[in-house]
């Protein structure tokens, strides 16, 4: 008796994990919303000033000690990162506009359907603001790339390892995740 007990209850479990596997990752809503795709489409906005060579005050200033340092005309590992910041800075505004815009437009729909008595799905929710998010995050990774890119080009020509800008994506894979977080958090306070 126990045995089938223990088999029943197990089915049970077994097919409502399926059934909610089946409404957050298999089934498909229709999610198209013009206004999710111009926040999550529109293209981030990189402009990385170009800074070539260093002052004569700058050069002389510097003592032969500095490890970032390399010889005479060439930019410093320091010079390179502080060139390719504000492109950084600007992105991480840009993101975090459009991050805020998406959580303002998703938490409205949900208010909007909750108002007007419609039937709220958090699966819907969930795969429409997921994929929004997933392709929010790769156009903001396709932009980074080519900051990153620009800066790991400046330090070879400037006679410096490539890995000296790791720091900088150790520090936006760590943005990212922050985000994330505040998006789940702020996600479970709306709905």
């Amino acid at each position: 008796m126990r045995k089938w007990i223990g088999i029943i209850f197990f089915s049970i479990v077994l097919i409502g994990a399926g059934w909610v596997a089946y409404l957050f990752f298999i089934k498909d809503y229709d999610t198209a919303d013009q206004q999710v795709d111009e926040i999550v489409d529109s293209e981030f906005q990189v402009e990385m000033s170009e800074q070539q060579t260093k002052s004569n005050n700058e050069q002389q200033s510097e003592s032969p000690s500095d490890k970032n340092t390399s010889s005479d005309d060439n930019l410093t590992v320091n010079e390179i990162k502080q060139n390719h910041q504000p492109a950084i800075n600007k992105l991480e505004q840009q993101a975090q506009s459009k991050i805020d815009e998406l959580a303002k437009h998703a938490l409205a729909e949900y208010q909007r359907k909750k108002n007007n008595g419609e039937d709220v799905s958090y699966s819907y929710f969930y795969q429409k603001y997921k994929e929004a998010a997933d392709r929010l995050e790769s156009n903001m990774d396709s932009a980074f790339k080519t900051i990153y890119s620009s800066m790991q080009s400046k330090l070879a020509e400037n006679g410096h390892s490539k890995d000296a800008a790791s720091e900088v994506k150790e520090n936006y894979e760590q943005m990212k995740e922050r985000w994330k977080q505040e998006l789940k958090d702020q996600a479970m306070e709306g709905f």
